[in-house]
């Protein structure tokens, strides 16, 4: 009965994030708290039976060990200290209890265990993934259809950029591992989709990092399937460009034209006003975390700085740097402690990726590590791991890991 029921409501979860990806606004909303309630319930409720009920041995590793301190260390000192730095106590519960929505690996990789649960697990999440995207191009149509001047692009909706480049690298190199029509049509929306996702986000470094994870991925396969893949991307690539060509007409050449100047500006970086605006940003942050080297500021406690672009003095807790991030919310030696959660299940998918005899359990291994690479990358210009798509999709490739360490398990005693 665990199961069954552990397995229905963390389908829920994936099935439902069409929702509660784009629930994002200021302030709390209904579905806010309806999502938020049953995603945080149902992760409770697994943490009780599993420890309390079922008896069942949480911590599998040392990455598992150092997230669950992170996390208990937080509640027991941060929650406080946070507020006691000025931060507002809803904002406060509303970004722990967020952000703590990546335990959910726990029950994920508990539940998902085989090559039957992972062609399961694997379907279901494309259906997410094609909702997702779907919903968020259909946010953007009206936005480049309707644009006549440059700028009027700009205004194109960014979100779910950490699950668009992962799953790009997926959806590509998976394409030829799974033979049955079904999975071939699933990974192919999926890829082009999300590929159209990304462009349309103008996140100029999830598409570097995309590109480089992509190549990553790639190294540890056998060169005839390299080839294959590469072949295949270019050919989805090629045919966005086309069917932007053929379906915006006349409009086509100043959109495509925005995206090539978008893509080449990051040549003379240092004209660039976006990233000029995020080094004042990182200067105003530093002097707080000087302040505070050790305990960090608390979350969701405000700075301020002058921002080149809006020309106006900014107040915001979000800081586009993940490293920089964390040591301003946490201090340094928990900042430590989270990144080294995430070396370690890094390090753990490119020995994997290395160290494989089966080709599937190889790909899937890659997949995983090129993934973090994409957040270890991004992290320099953005807070990757605290944005919803994260929370969501996350746990899914510590899952993936354990699979496919499963499988090579399973390879190594036939």
């Amino acid at each position: 009965m665990l199961s069954f029921n552990t397995r229905k409501q963390l389908y829920v979860i994936l099935l439902s994030s069409f929702v509660f990806l784009n629930t994002t606004g200021e302030g709390l909303s209904v579905l806010d708290v309806l999502t938020g309630v049953f995603y945080i319930g149902s992760l409770s409720l697994w943490f009780f039976r599993a420890k309390f009920i079922y008896k069942k041995s949480i911590v599998k590793n040392f990455g598992d060990m150092l997230i669950l301190i992170f996390f208990t260390l937080v509640a027991i000192f941060w929650i406080p200290l946070s507020i006691v730095s000025g931060a507002e106590l809803l904002n406060v519960l509303r970004e722990f209890l967020m952000f703590s929505l990546i335990l959910l690996y726990f029950p994920f990789r508990d539940e998902f265990r085989t090559r039957d649960d992972l062609n399961e697990l694997l379907v279901v999440t494309a259906v997410s993934i094609i909702a997702v995207t779907s919903f968020s191009l259909f946010l953007s149509y009206k936005n480049l259809t309707s644009a006549e001047f440059v700028h009027e692009i700009a205004s194109g909706r960014r979100g779910s950029q950490f699950l668009g480049g992962v799953s790009i690298i997926f959806s590509a190199i998976l394409f030829y591992l799974h033979p049955s029509k079904l999975a071939k049509t699933l990974i192919i929306s999926v890829l082009f989709l999300s590929l159209v996702a990304l462009i349309i986000s103008l996140s100029r470094i999830y598409w570097f990092s995309t590109i480089v994870g992509f190549g990553m991925a790639t190294v540890f396969l056998p060169s005839s399937q390299k080839y294959k893949i590469y072949i295949t991307t270019f050919a989805v690539f090629a045919s966005i460009i086309l069917s932007v060509v053929l379906y915006f007409g006349q409009s086509s050449e100043l959109i495509l034209g925005y995206f090539q100047k978008r893509f080449t500006s990051t040549q003379s970086y240092k004209k660039d006003i976006s990233l000029m605006a995020r080094v004042q940003e990182y200067e105003a942050v530093w002097e707080h975390i000087k302040r505070f080297p050790l305990g960090g500021s608390g979350m969701s406690k405000e700075y301020s700085y002058y921002n080149l672009i809006t020309q106006t003095n900014w107040q915001s807790s979000f800081v586009h740097n993940g490293y920089i991030s964390f040591v301003y919310r946490f201090g340094f030696p928990m900042a430590l402690m989270f990144y080294l959660f995430l070396i370690y299940y890094f390090w753990k998918s490119v020995s994997l990726a290395i160290w494989n005899g089966d080709n599937y359990s190889k790909a899937l291994s890659a997949c995983v590590a090129a993934s973090f690479g994409l957040v270890f990358i991004t992290s320099l210009l953005t807070t990757s791991v605290m944005f919803r798509d994260f929370y969501i999709y996350f746990p899914l490739l510590i899952t993936v890991l354990s699979i496919s360490e499963n499988l090579k398990k399973n390879a190594t005693q036939n």
